[in-house]
C-alpha cells in the first residue's frame, strides 16, 4: 500500500480526531477515537517525526526509484512491466477507454463500476530508469542547473528524450565495471613527452600505449620492453586527442591545425589528412564506425568511418555553443551525443535526426570532460569551476561535488568515479552513494588525462601536464 502525503506532512494532525466526531463503538466496547500509534511512537507528532526520517533515509534513497520505474516509469507498461509482474486489468490504464464516447447507458455503467472499484493506474511520467537518489549528507551539495531558453523547454526544465533517441536498458544487459579499482597502485612512470598528454590508449594485447600531446608529437610506447618503440611529429601543432580503431591498425588524431589525421600504424606514416574544422579540432569520440569531432569553431561534426579512413565531408554538423568545444561523447547505443563546452554549457544531438536538441548551462567554469555512463542513462561531467556533476539524458541535473580543485581529467564505469586535476592526486567517488573512497593514487604532477583499461578495471593510465605518463594495476 501506498501512503498519502499527509503522513508525512504537518504534525499528525489528522491521526487526531479533534472534531470529537461520534465514530462508533467496537464490539468489545471501546469507544473509537483517535488513531492507535505503533509503539515505537510516543504522540502523533513523534510518529510524523520518524516517518519522514524513515524517507529520508538512506535505504529508502538507495531503493526508491525501483517504485518510481513501476509506479510511473518504463515498468508500467510494455515488456518492462511483463518481466516485472506488474500488469493490471487493460481498463485501469489511462486513455484505455473513453467514457464519453460509450452510448450505451448499461455498458457506461458497468465501466465505471469497474474503475471505481479497481481504481486507475496512474499517469505514466517516465519512459527511462529513474536515477537513485543520493544519501542525505550528499544531498547538500546539489546545484540546480539553468538551462538556455527555449520554446521547446519543458516544464520542469528537462528534454523530451524518445525512446529512438536514448533506449530504454534491457533487464538482462550486463554493463562491465571496474571491481576493486581503488586497490591499484603504481607500476611504473615514464616521460617522453615534452608537453602535457591529451590523450593515451592501452592497446588490447595490454603490450603497446599509444600516446599524443601538445608538443605536437604521437609517440609508440612497448610496456613490455619498457622503452618508445617510435615517434612521430605529425604537424608543427599540439595535438588535442586521439582514438584507435577497433582492428588496432589506424590511429585517428586531432590537431590544433584544423586537421584530423589518420595514421597508420602497420605501414608507419600518415594514409589521410582531413581539413575538419575551421579552428582547432579540440577532442574526438569514436565509436563502431562514427567518428565525432569537437572544435574551437563551436561546432561537432559527425563523420563515417570507411575502409578507406574518414568520409571526405562530415554526415552532420551540429553548432553547440558561442564558445570552444572542449569535450564530446557519444552514448553506448551511438544515437545522442553530448559535448561541452568553454562557457560550461553541455549540449545535446541527436544522431538519427542530425539535430541539436538541446543545451543546458552546467557549469561556470570550462567543461574539461564529458562521459556517457555505460549504460547510456546519465552524462558525468567535470569542470574549471571544481565541480563534477551527473545529469540525466533529459539535461536535468541529478546531483553534483564539489571537489575542491580544477579538475581536468575524468572516467567512469557508471559506478565509480576516476577525477584527476591541479594537485595531481586522482581521487574516487561511488556514484551509487555518493561518497568519496580512499585510493592511493598520486602521480605528483597535475593530471591531464585518466584512463581505466580492461573489462574488470585493472589497468589505469594517468597522463600529467608536465609529459609524464604513469601505469597503475
Amino acid at each position: 500500500k501506498e501512503l498519502i502525503p499527509e503522513f508525512y506532512q504537518g504534525k499528525g494532525e489528522f491521526l487526531t480526531n479533534i472534531e470529537g466526531l461520534e465514530l462508533g463503538i467496537k464490539q468489545n466496547g471501546v469507544r473509537l477515537n483517535d488513531v492507535v500509534l505503533p509503539p515505537w511512537a510516543s504522540d502523533p507528532q513523534d510518529y510524523m517525526m520518524k516517518m519522514k526520517e524513515a524517507l529520508e533515509c538512506d535505504y529508502v534513497s538507495e531503493n526508491i526509484h525501483h517504485w518510481i520505474d513501476l509506479i510511473f516509469g518504463y515498468k508500467q507498461k510494455g515488456d518492462a512491466s511483463i518481466s516485472s509482474d506488474n500488469v493490471f486489468y487493460h481498463l485501469t490504464y489511462e486513455g484505455a477507454v473513453d467514457i464519453e464516447k460509450i452510448l450505451d447507458p448499461f455498458e457506461r455503467e458497468g465501466l465505471e463500476a469497474q474503475i471505481n472499484e479497481f481504481g486507475q493506474t496512474p499517469k505514466q511520467l517516465f519512459t527511462l530508469p529513474h536515477p537513485s537518489r543520493l544519501p542525505k549528507a550528499m544531498r547538500s551539495t546539489v546545484i540546480p542547473t539553468t538551462p538556455t531558453s527555449d520554446s521547446n523547454m519543458s516544464r520542469n526544465n528537462s528534454f523530451i528524450i524518445t525512446d529512438e533517441m536514448a533506449e530504454i536498458p534491457k533487464e538482462e544487459e550486463v554493463f562491465h565495471t571496474w571491481g576493486e579499482i581503488n586497490q591499484l597502485s603504481l607500476d611504473f612512470s615514464f616521460k617522453i613527452h615534452r608537453d602535457a598528454i591529451t590523450s593515451l590508449h592501452l592497446s588490447s594485447s595490454r603490450e603497446t600505449i599509444y600516446s599524443v600531446s601538445q608538443d605536437t608529437s604521437l609517440k609508440i610506447y612497448s610496456v613490455k620492453e619498457k622503452k618508445q618503440l617510435r615517434s612521430v611529429s605529425l604537424c608543427g601543432m599540439a595535438l588535442s586527442s586521439c582514438q584507435v580503431a577497433p582492428d588496432e591498425k589506424n590511429i585517428i588524431i586531432g590537431s590544433w591545425n584544423n586537421n584530423i589525421y589518420i595514421y597508420a600504424i602497420d605501414y608507419g606514416r600518415i594514409s589521410e589528412t582531413i581539413a575538419a574544422h575551421d579552428d582547432a579540432v579540440s577532442c574526438l569520440c569514436l565509436h563502431n564506425d562514427l567518428l565525432v569531432s569537437g572544435s574551437w569553431d563551436s561546432t561537432v561534426k559527425l563523420w563515417k568511418m570507411q575502409n578507406s579512413g574518414v568520409s571526405k565531408m562530415p554526415v552532420a554538423e551540429f553548432i553547440e555553443s558561442e564558445t570552444e568545444v572542449r569535450c564530446v561523447h557519444m552514448n553506448p547505443q551511438g544515437n545522442l551525443i553530448v559535448a561541452a563546452s568553454d562557457d560550461g554549457s553541455v549540449g545535446f544531438s541527436d544522431v538519427r535526426s542530425k539535430t541539436h536538441i538541446r543545451t543546458v548551462h552546467a557549469h561556470t567554469e570550462p567543461v574539461t570532460r564529458v562521459k556517457f555512463t555505460p549504460d547510456g542513462t546519465r552524462v558525468i561531467t567535470c569542470s574549471e569551476d571544481n565541480y563534477i556533476k551527473v545529469l540525466d539524458v533529459g539535461g536535468a541535473e541529478i546531483f553534483s561535488i564539489d571537489a575542491g580543485e580544477r579538475l581536468t581529467a575524468m572516467d567512469s564505469d557508471g559506478h565509480n568515479l576516476l577525477v584527476g586535476g591541479e594537485s595531481g592526486v586522482v581521487r574516487l567517488w561511488d556514484l551509487r552513494t555518493g561518497m568519496e573512497k580512499e585510493i592511493s593514487a598520486d602521480s605528483g604532477e597535475a593530471v591531464s588525462y585518466l584512463g581505466v583499461s580492461g573489462s574488470t578495471g585493472d589497468v589505469m593510465l594517468s597522463g600529467s601536464a608536465a609529459g609524464s605518463i604513469s601505469v597503475w594495476n
